[in-house]
């Protein structure tokens, strides 16, 4: 007479977590109000929805995007030297270096005024 055993609803496994991941996981027991094993159960079901494949994709989609932010730098940073080469070449021009002379002298002549002024009203 072979006796039929029943399969066990659940079997002991023993788990080593560094003592973060033990507070971690008791804290989202709390939170969930259910036990740790539960909580482990839960990952493990989570794990086989979103697994390394579901992984693979989404680096794919990041590494897809990364490409395009680098792409989009170098467009910007083309841009902006091609801007500064476009500001320094007005610069070296006769109206701008002759412009810049009369501001200097302007600059040069209020803060003569300025000094003579304070030297006039500390004597």
């Amino acid at each position: 007479m072979a006796t039929q055993t029943q399969p066990k609803a659940s079997e002991r496994v023993v788990v080593l977590l560094r003592p973060k991941e033990k507070l971690r996981l008791e804290k989202l027991a709390r939170t969930e109000q259910v036990s740790s094993g539960e909580i482990i159960r839960r990952s493990l079901i989570s794990y086989g929805a979103n697994g390394p494949s579901e992984e693979k994709k989404l680096f794919a989609e990041m590494n897809a995007l990364l490409d395009k932010i680098r792409l989009s730098l170098q467009e910007s940073r083309k841009k902006v030297d091609d801007t500064l080469k476009s500001i320094e070449a007005r610069h070296q021009t006769p109206e701008y270096i002759e412009r810049d002379k009369r501001l200097n002298a302007l600059l040069a002549e209020a803060l003569g005024a300025k000094t003579r002024k304070s030297k006039g009203t500390a004597a």
